[in-house]
């Protein structure tokens, strides 16, 4: 009896196993905001772009485009993260 109970336990694991595989790879990811066509913004201040491009970005937590260049000089330390999953 303890082989039987084995081998349903190991069966249950994989099918549960499976189960929540199939569930996290279920679909494509979608957007959650469509930001439109990306504008020409201009530079407030030509000296930040000796350190900064300029190129209009989306703001994810304001939901806008902003210039990139314009985030300096800034009030706090810039951090500036450039890896995108997809």
């Amino acid at each position: 009896m303890t082989i039987r109970r084995r081998s349903i336990a190991r069966l249950t694991a994989a099918v549960i196993a499976t189960a929540v595989l199939a569930t996290a790879c279920g679909g494509p990811p979608s957007a959650s905001v469509d930001p439109g066509e990306r504008p020409s913004l201009p530079v407030t201040n030509a000296a930040s772009l000796e350190v900064l491009p300029e190129v209009t970005v989306w703001d994810l937590g304001a939901k806008e485009w902003v210039q990139f260049a314009n985030f300096l000089p800034a009030d706090k330390p810039l951090l500036v993260w450039f890896w995108a999953p997809h």
